[in-house]
């Protein structure tokens, strides 16, 4: 007995290829989903955690948030500002804009930026994954500390990075495909296999912004999910490639 045909049988090559396209598109705009974002402008600091050193060096001033450690120890002791009550996602992107207002290392020193995977509160925690510029090195540097032991850097070179300048830095992070894209300004370093488990070795814990011991300013963070829709990808291409084959 021969199976009816089905719907797709019955559709023109061209609305097959349509629906195609359509559907890799809707995966497209799919890709990142908001799940926390922060401008500053309210002038609270609701919703992040303060670990490290110091927590009371955290503040939120003309609409940006602040971190200003008293003694300007420049590259000191880890201070981070976490999304309270969200774990590292196991694909994400988070971004923000990120600025080194001084520092008693030099007009052009300072560290700021990113980190996620942070599994305790603790000024040298065990684990945790970060991305950070470095003025006085015009680089971003991502690496992470797995177990009390320190990764391999991976480095993003920049012409040059100034204090006193605002940058938008981001991290996209997939630790299932095992690739990390970190980016700053138009500027981005791509890192996958042996690089990224290097670069990204910690993803279970908090996640938020990181100072070491500088004075830098943060505003708006946006941590979005990266979902991989295989699955309607897939579809969308078989729908591609139905409509090709009728139209031979």
């Amino acid at each position: 007995m021969v199976s009816p045909p089905g719907i797709l049988a019955y559709m023109k090559p061209s609305l097959l290829a349509f629906l195609g396209l359509l559907l890799m598109g809707h995966a497209d705009n799919a890709v990142c989903a908001v799940l926390f974002s922060d401008d500053f402008e309210d002038g609270d600091t609701l919703g992040w955690t303060f670990q490290g050193v110091n927590t009371a060096d955290w503040s939120v001033v003309n609409g940006r948030l602040i971190h200003n450690a008293p003694s300007g120890n420049a590259g000191g002791p880890l201070a981070t500002g976490v999304i309270a009550g969200l774990s590292t996602p196991e694909a994400f992107r988070l971004e923000a804009d990120v600025e080194v207002l001084g520092s008693i290392g030099g007009s052009d020193w300072g560290h700021v930026g990113l980190i996620w995977g942070l599994d305790s509160p603790l000024a040298s925690p065990d684990n945790f994954s970060t991305a950070y510029l470095r003025t006085h090195w015009d680089e971003v540097t991502i690496w992470s500390r797995v177990n009390a032991v320190t990764q391999a850097e991976q480095k993003l070179a920049l012409p040059s990075l100034t204090n006193g300048v605002t940058y938008h830095l981001s991290v996209t992070i997939d630790s299932i495909q095992r690739t990390a894209l970190v980016e700053l300004d138009g500027f981005s370093k791509l890192i996958s296999g042996a690089d990224f488990d290097l670069a990204s070795g910690s993803m279970l814990g908090s996640i938020g912004l990181l100072s070491a011991s500088d004075y830098v300013a943060y505003d708006n963070v946006v941590l979005s999910s990266v979902p991989e829709p295989r699955s309607t990808i897939i579809l969308g291409l078989l729908c591609v490639l139905l409509a090709r084959r009728r139209d031979r």
